[in-house]
Parts: structure tokens; C-alpha cells; sequence
């Protein structure tokens, strides 16, 4: 079954069904993670090349892999790992003791034990965020990201758990909302470049609704794939999400897109395409659904969006794959 011109050829025991044009593609993918693959592999019937979770920062391409390092040497990680929070604690940021498996590592707060088992609505500043009404999705929670207080719809909203790129670290509207509303909680991921000096104000002024977290999971695709990851990690039974929606090719001709939450366009990083940002998809989903997320149903209310990729990738990701 193709899924946005890309199939499985690889299941996770190991089992192939390879095309005969797929075969020089699978051998330099092997070539280049090192190692007959160990995850799944799918190969990109366009691009002419194989992808999967074998791929990380150290052996593929940023755009072609969703992944940092792999599982065993992720809590380790001298980049990423527990050496990285103990640096950000050595610059004077007060840290909480940590958590951490293969997949994460966060401050231990009482507070985020409110997620587990519960329905988490996430929402993102795609295009689909303008298409429905946010005041009629129920959830236990509500989960924003960066500029959404710009947008009216979203600033009047009960939020549960507030995520700030280091830009929006920096406004003063940000800080001013999480003084006034005492049940926010914020999370800085810190595999993005950070303010030391802020993420200790806010540690200082919210302590105990305030964290930082690693994810060996790191997308191109903004942060709401990130969100999603993250509500599953800490035990979340449903996740909603809307305005996830990627990019349609003709932004990528551009180099633009929108954001419901700001006015004007905004840049696409350059190294991205059309095709990674499928096989990112791809990536993302399967690893969602087949690694971290067994525990957790996901509903994508994006998908009314006439360009929204996740309701092109979930239902192959879901369906059974047989050899």
C-alpha cells in the first residue's frame, strides 16, 4: 500500500518486500546507517530512496529523519541527553530531579501526572485551526504552542500547558500570561536554542508549573509533532490535535507559508522539500502509532483541511501490513 508515493518494504522482524527499483535504494540506505535495519523501512517512489527509523543526526540527512539518536544512546547523549539538562543546571538554572527512558528525559513535576489517562487537545497554528470551532472540542485539556495568544480564538482559551519556542520566550505578553493564569503550565523543549537566563526567570517564578524536557524524537515539522509526542510520553489516553497540517507543494515553490496565528507569511527553513516533509510524516506517524503511542488513540481534527498530510499518512500507518 502507498502512502503519499511512499511504501512499506521493511516490517520491524525484519521481513522484506523490496521492488526491484527499491533495491539499490535499500542497499545505500544500509550502507549509510551502518547496519541492516533494525526498524521499519519504507522507500520514496519519487525521490528514489529508502527512509526509517535506522536514521538519526549522526547518519542521515536532518530532513530525512525524524530522530536525534538512536534509543540506546539517547539518555547518554552528550548532545541531547541528561549531559545536556546538567549543563543548562550548571548555568544556574534551579532543575527539578528527572525522568527519563529511551524516548525522554523531564523534570519529575507532580503537576504533569494530571495528563495521564486523560484526553489532551492539542493545537497548532495551521490552517485547519480556522476551520473549526475550538470551543466545541472536549477535552480534559488544552495544549497551545508559541504565538497563540495573537489569535482570538485560541487566547480565550482554558490552557493547561503553554509551549514557547525561545522567540516567544522572550515577549513580555507571554511571561504577563502565564503570571495571570495560575494553572498554566509551560515546557521548553531544549533541543532548540535557548535563553539560559529566561528559562531560569521562569523556573524561578513558576516552579512548580515550569519544565524542561528532551525528546529523542525532533522534527522539521514545527513543534506540534513534538506536543503530540510529548502528551503520549506522559501518558495521555486520547490525543486531539488540529492545525498540523503541512505545507501543499505550492508553498514549497515559494518558500512560504501561513500561520493562523500571526498575520504575513513566514519563511520554510531552508533543506526542506515537498517529499522530506512526506517521508517526515511517514516517520512521525509510524513511530506514533507503532513504537510510543500503542496506549494512546490520536484524532486528527485537521483533516477537514483540503492540504492536511496526517489524514493521507494515518490510515496506512494504521492498517495491517502483510508480506
Amino acid at each position: 500500500m502507498k502512502i503519499l508515493d511512499c511504501e512499506l518494504i521493511q516490517t520491524a522482524d525484519g521481513s522484506l518486500k523490496i521492488p526491484p527499483q527499491a533495491l539499490r535504494a535499500y542497499i545505500w540506505y544500509c550502507d549509510k546507517i551502518g547496519q541492516e535495519p533494525l526498524y521499519r523501512v519504507w522507500y520514496d517512489y519519487i525521490d528514489d530512496l529508502c527512509f526509517g527509523s535506522d536514521g538519526d543526526y549522526s547518519n542521515a540527512v536532518k530532513a530525512d529523519t525524524c530522530f536525534l539518536s538512536q534509543r540506546e544512546e539517547f539518555i547518554s547523549h552528550e548532545k541531547y541527553g541528561i549531559p545536556r539538562i546538567n549543563d543548562i543546571n550548571k548555568s544556574g538554572y534551579a532543575g527539578e530531579s528527572l525522568r527519563s527512558d529511551r524516548e525522554i528525559i523531564y523534570e519529575d513535576l507532580p503537576i504533569l501526572s494530571k495528563f495521564k489517562d486523560k484526553e489532551v487537545f492539542i493545537i497548532g497554528a495551521g490552517p485547519s485551526t480556522s476551520l473549526i470551532d475550538l470551543s466545541q472540542i472536549s477535552a480534559d485539556h488544552i495544549w497551545v504552542c508559541n504565538d497563540f495568544l495573537k489569535y482570538k480564538p485560541t487566547s480565550e482559551l482554558d490552557v493547561s500547558l503553554f509551549y514557547m519556542s525561545n522567540t516567544v520566550q522572550k515577549h513580555s505578553d507571554s511571561y504577563d500570561y502565564m503570571k495571570k493564569n495560575k494553572k498554566t503550565i509551560c515546557a521548553f523543549d531544549v533541543n532548540v536554542r535557548r535563553d539560559f537566563n529566561l528559562l531560569q526567570k521562569y523556573k524561578e517564578h513558576f516552579s512548580e508549573r515550569s519544565f524542561i524536557y528532551s525528546l529523542r524524537l525532533f522534527t522539521s515539522a514545527g513543534s506540534m509533532p513534538r506536543l503530540i509526542a510529548l502528551a503520549t510520553l506522559l501518558g495521555a489516553s486520547k490525543v486531539l490535535f488540529v492545525g498540523m497540517d503541512g505545507y501543499p507543494e505550492k508553498h514549497y515553490d515559494e518558500g512560504k507559508f501561513d500561520s493562523v496565528f500571526e498575520a504575513g507569511k513566514k519563511d520554510i527553513p531552508t533543506g526542506l522539500t515537498y517529499r522530506s516533509q512526506c517521508r517526515e510524516y511517514i516517520l512521525f506517524w509510524d513511530y506514533m502509532i507503532n513504537d510510543i503511542g500503542q496506549n494512546t488513540s490520536f484524532v486528527n481534527l485537521g483533516k477537514v483541511y483540503e492540504h492536511n498530510l496526517s489524514k493521507e499518512v494515518l490510515p496506512g500507518v494504521l492498517s495491517d501490513f502483510t508480506f
